[in-house]
């Protein structure tokens, strides 16, 4: 008696299973066909109702926002954009406008969105410069190696100043092709934003015959030779030493600091 009353009562159980999975795939059956009807009727309805808005005279634009700029100037960059004013903001190619505004040389990348109903806004994410380099001009440079024009520059520029006998381009936005200049950037980028402290004593970058990098500090004359390439781990090495020392004002005294050696920082002080 007690395995037939056991079968009796897992049937009911195993109909309550069977149940519940049917109205499961039901449920993502019916999901699925509206998921679909939908994602054609978006296809089917967007052409119009782009038309539609296209033709909203409440949808004109009044006004471009510039925001993000900071050292660029605004007129500069108003040049660039072409003429929105009073068209549908819907007939305006976002994509043309970034690409004409990332034509200026400070200029990194754009994003162009429109604020309904009357605005377009174009944001600007603008290079930083992190050296200053020789050629037939003085020009500024960022991490990439590009060659920016201090004429559209606002503001003043405190940057060590590079100086590599290589060829320099004449055109403003063109990069430096130069794996040795391009590391040495990168390295100052990286100390300009992790240890601005030691970045401000910084004034020169050179290489020597033998193709060494040194840092030359502004008020103590002290060289920092890197080796042939920058050595973060040095760096920080040598940021403890100038902190310990205190500041530029404590190596007044200190003729070159060598951190070409792994493991140690050799220091020479002038002679006395």
């Amino acid at each position: 008696m007690a395995p037939d009353q056991n079968s009796k009562k897992q049937k009911p159980r195993k109909r309550e299973i069977v149940r519940r999975r049917r109205r499961l795939m039901g449920s993502i059956l019916i999901a699925l066909v509206l998921t679909t009807v939908l994602v054609i009727g978006s296809y089917q309805v967007r052409p119009h109702l782009w038309s539609w808005l296209s033709c909203r005279e409440s949808l004109m634009v009044h006004e471009v926002c510039l925001e993000g700029v900071h050292f660029t100037t605004e007129d500069d960059l108003v040049k660039l954009i072409p003429d929105v004013i009073n068209k549908n903001q819907f007939k305006i190619n976002l994509a043309q406008i970034e690409s004409s505004v990332e034509r200026h040389p400070w200029v990194k990348d754009t994003e162009v969105y429109r604020r309904l109903p009357d605005k377009l806004v174009v944001v600007i994410h603008e290079k930083l410069p992190v050296a200053l380099i020789n050629g037939e001009e003085l020009w500024a440079m960022d991490s990439a190696g590009s060659l920016l024009p201090l004429s559209l520059w606002r503001g003043s520029l405190n940057l060590p100043l590079v100086t590599r006998k290589l060829r320099i381009p004449e055109r403003a936005g063109e990069t430096v092709n130069d794996e040795v200049l391009l590391g040495a950037l990168q390295y100052l980028d990286r100390l300009k934003y992790r240890l601005p402290a030691l970045w401000d004593v910084i004034s020169e970058v050179t290489w020597s015959p033998e193709g060494l990098i040194t840092l030359h500090a502004a008020k103590s004359k002290t060289r920092i030779i890197l080796g042939s390439e920058p050595n973060w781990k040095q760096t920080l090495k040598l940021y403890s030493f100038f902190l310990y020392e205190g500041g530029e004002s404590g190596i007044q005294d200190i003729k070159s600091i060598d951190l070409r050696f792994t493991d140690q920082v050799i220091v020479k002080r002038h002679q006395s």
